[in-house]
Order: structure tokens, then C-alpha cells, then sequence
């Protein structure tokens, strides 16, 4: 937003569409292809721990405002817009550091269809070493590429930025009015913090990490299709080994003593001989396809790491956005009239209430309630007073454990009709997405009626709709077959929470239930599910305000 002549807030900014950031880059470990998809959510972690959602890649220049906040405003908006450019280093830039990669797939084959490329990843496979069977033919190099690429990228765009900086620092006249001075300070202490920020490769905690996990699991399932391909031809040597030997035991008995090592040599030539043809046979067949799989999982890791490189790009931008916001606000509480700071201090006043809420109860983390919140926060997003304030409490909300967990035995709750009390034992079996408890059989209490207490370990997460089921088992005594009866339940988390204020509280849901094999009367059913959630950090008011 920028202040016009009349006083008024003019809209000036679109909204910004974000990835979201988590963590920094610690050191990658080796480097090899990896899923498209669990790469992806590295680089969206990326920008979960960085806090909020951040801007479209092109960032929207504002016109130079007459205003001291207006042009610090334009002038920083501008300088993203110009540090953005590197996005394009980053296709050509990949394009040479896996060249080598695909340029050595056709020498991993000839490894690959040989026969000591066949005994040597047979070990390796058994000895869980794929990995750095594959890391030596093939990408040997790749992760001090990628390391480099990041690194330049990371640069590139705090010389594009300062530069940008610098020119409209340089224009006479840059800034006019009673705040110029002020806010070409402000601007230029940004562009030192900025200087010398950067986020190194290494530092991209969860991103590298799951960098580091991927190539394993990839390897590792290249390894069980080249193990389960060698056992296969393993089973036919064995089958002609054996009759190799006997067959060499029969030529062989002209040997005498030394007629047992010669079937044995014969058994070792009938061996190799069938791994060289069988090799040869393998390479005839499926070389074409296996290289055709290689180069296919080369790329999904090229795009996979396209899209780490990309987020780490826009954390870059991310923190150029957090520096212009604290500037601009910096500079328009000087220079805003004193009215327009009472405004936002009620909006905080509005936004406090329901913030509180989400941080101490639990049934106020609903899906439904977290969005409403976030909407509220975002209609103050482009307040020049507020935006540093709204994008920390959207990331303490966003980054933040909401989820309802189980904490606690599960309580079921029977109520037996009077036609069905017959003094005898019941037991109990509930089922809930892979949790699964019998309970020990039990008598009713002196109702009639039974209570089972069903131990939890550990503290599940109740993520999405739950479905319960329940079976429960009445012994007929002597006479009678044991009756069955059969429930059902289904759920959202935050519907069965009670309304009332807290992180552990005890929620409730009916189960219906009918008996098996014929119609009649059935328990009643409930089950009391104690649950908790996270306690949160919460984010202050900005100082300037005082509630």
C-alpha cells in the first residue's frame, strides 16, 4: 500500500502466490536420482520453516510514490524483480552439471553387461552397497555441481539485488519530504543485512536431508531389480552347475583320486560359461530398455533437483519480502498520521481473540477455523504498518503441530437392553485406522452393563476422517450361542471434541450398532477418545501497539 495525498490507503500490491520454505540446507550427501515427488515436498518444506507464503516469482513494481514509505516500497519491489532473473541461470545450469551423468550411462551398461559388472553388484546388492556402486559410475562429481550451482545462484541474486539497490539509491533526486533521510538509511541497512546474508547449500536443513534419504531409496530399489534379476539367472546356473558336475564326475572318473576336482572345475567352466551367455543373452534383450529407464530416472532426479534449487531461489526472495516489509514499516511509523496507527492496533485488537484461541484450545484448530483466521490476516497482509506482524503470525500458525493426537486409553462405553442382560461375561475388539485392541473378557457391573478400557501407547495422530469399528461378543452361558454385535462410527477429529477451552480434553462419539445373523435388539455404544494437541508459540502484538 502506499499513502496518497488525500490520507488514504491506496492498494498497491497484488496478493503473492507462495511456496513454502523449510529449513536450510545442511551438506547434501551423495547424489543420485531420487522420486519427483518426495523432492518436491523437501523444496515445499523449504518454505514451511521460513514462516508464510511467499511472492509469485516476478514480483509487482510499484510506481515511486511521492511518500518516503512508498519509495523504499518501489525501490526494494523493483530489486526483487531484478534478483529474480537468475531463474533462468538455473535450466542451462543443470543442463551441464548432468551431462556427465548421461553421458555415462552408456559406459555403466558395458559395466553393467559384464561379467565382472554382474559379480560386483551382486555383492554389492547383498551387501547393501548399491549406492556407492552407482555413485562411482555415475555420479561421481554431481553433488559438488549441484553444491556450486546453488552457491552461484544464492550470489547472483544478492548482486542483482544490491545493484538494483544501489541505482535507485543513485537517482537525484531518489526520495523527497521530512522522512527522505530516514528512509534511504533504512534502505541501505537492508541492503548490508542483505549483503551479507546468505543461505548457503549446506544450510537447507530439511530439503538436504531428504536430498540425502532419496538417493538411497532409489538405489536401493535399482539394486533389488538388479539382485532379483541376477538371482533369477542364479537359479539356472545352479541348475547347470549341477549338472555340469555330474556330468564331469562322469568324465572325470578315468581321473581316480583326483576325479572329485576335476567334476568340480567342470562345474566352475559350466558356470561362468552360463553367466557370459546369459549376459550377453540379458544385454540382447533388455540393454535398449534398461538404458531407456536409466535416462528416464536421471531426469525426474533433474527436475526433482530443478525444483530444490528453485525454492532455495525463492527463500532468497522470501527474505528479500521480510526486509522491505520491517523497512516500510520502519519508515510509516514516522510518517503515517497518527490515525492510521489507531487503525491497525484495532485490527490487532479484531485478530487477537481468535489468534489466542488457536493457540489454547483445542477445538479451535479445525481446518475450517485455521482458514478463517488466515483469511482475517490477510486482509491486513499489505498494511504497511501490519505486514510484518501478519506474515509472523501466519508462519507461527502454518509451521505449527495441529494435528489431534490420542492420549490415553480409549473408554468404550456399553449400554445392554434389559431383554438382553443375561449375567455373562462380554468382550470387546475396536478398530480404527491401523490401531486394532481386544479387550479381556468382562463382567457387566450391577446395571447390566459393561465398560472396556482399550490401552494406547502411543500418541496417534487422528489425521482426516476417522471410521471405528466395533464388535462386541456376549457369552451365551451354557445354553446359548454367544451373541455378536457390530458397530460403526465415522468421524472428523474436531467434531467429537467438547466445547470447551484446552489442549488435552476428552472427546466422544456414538457408535451404531446391530446384531449379526438376525434382527433384534442391539447395545448402545460410545466411546470416549482422550486426545491433545500441541502446545503453541505464540506471536506478540507489534510494539506499537498496546492491548
Amino acid at each position: 500500500m502506499t499513502q496518497g495525498k488525500d490520507g488514504q490507503d491506496q492498494d498497491n500490491e497484488t496478493k503473492q502466490t507462495p511456496a513454502q520454505v523449510d529449513g536450510r540446507p545442511k551438506v547434501l550427501a551423495r547424489w543420485y536420482w531420487g522420486t519427483t515427488g518426495l523432492l518436491i515436498v523437501a523444496s515445499l518444506g523449504v518454505s514451511a520453516i521460513a514462516g508464510r507464503q511467499i511472492a509469485e516469482e516476478v514480483p509487482e513494481v510499484q510506481e515511486p510514490a511521492e511518500d518516503s514509505g512508498g519509495w523504499a516500497d518501489a525501490a526494494m519491489r523493483k530489486a526483487e524483480k531484478a534478483a529474480m532473473e537468475i531463474m533462468k541461470e538455473i535450466d542451462p545450469a543443470l543442463e551441464d552439471a548432468f551431462e556427465p551423468v548421461y553421458a555415462g550411462i552408456p559406459r555403466y551398461l558395458d559395466f553393467h553387461y559384464s561379467l565382472k559388472g554382474e559379480w560386483l553388484e551382486l555383492s554389492a546388492s547383498v551387501l547393501g552397497q548399491m549406492e556407492s556402486q552407482l555413485d562411482r559410475q555415475l555420479f561421481t562429481g554431481l553433488e559438488s555441481r549441484i553444491g556450486t550451482i546453488s552457491q552461484g545462484l544464492q550470489t547472483d541474486f544478492g548482486r542483482l539485488w544490491l545493484a538494483s539497490v544501489e541505482a535507485s539509491l543513485a537517482e537525484k533526486p531518489a526520495v523527497k519530504g521530512p522522512f527522505a533521510e530516514l528512509a534511504r538509511q533504512s534502505v541501505e541497512d537492508a541492503r548490508n543485512r542483505i549483503e551479507t546474508t546468505a543461505v548457503v547449500f549446506g544450510g537447507l536443513g530439511v530439503g538436504a536431508a531428504a536430498l540425502a534419504v532419496v538417493p538411497r531409496v532409489v538405489a536401493g530399489k535399482l539394486g533389488q531389480k538388479i539382485a532379483g534379476k541376477v538371482a533369477v539367472k542364479t537359479g539356472a546356473r545352479w541348475a547347470t552347475v549341477v549338472s555340469g558336475a555330474g556330468a564331469g564326475g562322469v568324465l572325470c572318473s578315468w581321473a581316480g583320486p583326483a576325479a572329485a576336482a576335476c567334476a568340480v572345475a567342470g562345474g566352475i567352466v559350466s558356470w561362468v560359461g552360463v553367466d557370459l551367455a546369459m549376459i550377453k543373452l540379458d544385454e540382447h534383450v533388455s540393454r535398449d530398455e534398461f538404458q531407456q529407464e536409466l535416462r528416464a530416472l536421471v531426469d525426474e532426479q533433474k527436475a526433482a533437483v530443478r525444483t530444490v534449487l528453485q525454492g532455495i531461489v525463492r527463500e532468497r526472495l522470501y527474505s528479500a519480502q521480510v526486509e522491505r516489509k520491517d523497512v516500510v514499516m520502519t519508515i510509516s511509523l514516522d510518517e503515517l498520521p497518527d490515525y492510521k496507527r489507531r487503525m491497525a492496533c484495532e485490527a490487532v485488537e479484531e485478530i487477537a481473540p481468535h489468534y489466542a484461541r488457536v493457540i489454547g484450545s483445542l477445538n479451535e484448530r479445525s481446518p475450517a477455523k485455521v482458514d478463517a483466521l488466515i483469511d482475517l490476516l490477510a486482509q491486513h497482509e499489505d498494511s504497511r504498518l501490519l505486514a510484518p506482524w501478519v506474515d509472523r503470525v501466519e508462519a507461527s500458525i502454518l509451521n505449527a503441530d495441529l494435528d489431534v493426537r490420542l492420549d490415553g486409553d480409549l473408554k468404550i462405553k456399553v449400554q445392554v437392553p434389559q431383554d438382553l442382560q443375561n449375567g455373562q461375561e462380554m468382550r470387546a475388539v475396536l478398530r480404527m485406522g491401523d490401531l486394532e485392541i481386544t479387550s479381556a473378557w468382562t463382567e457387566p457391573n450391577s446395571y447390566g452393563n459393561f465398560v472396556f478400557h482399550m490401552p494406547v501407547e502411543d500418541k496417534l495422530p487422528l489425521l482426516g476422517h476417522q471410521r471405528m469399528r466395533v464388535n462386541l461378543s456376549q457369552d451365551g452361558g451354557l445354553r446359548r450361542w454367544n451373541r455378536q454385535f457390530v458397530g460403526q462410527a465415522s468421524f472428523l477429529p474436531h467434531s467429537i471434541l467438547p466445547d470447551r477451552p484446552g489442549l488435552a480434553v476428552i472427546g466422544e462419539t456414538g457408535v451404531a450398532t446391530w446384531a449379526t445373523g438376525k434382527s433384534g435388539s442391539a447395545p448402545r455404544v460410545w466411546v470416549e477418545i482422550p486426545v491433545s494437541g500441541a502446545l503453541l508459540e505464540g506471536v506478540a502484538p507489534p510494539e506499537f501497539c498496546a492491548i
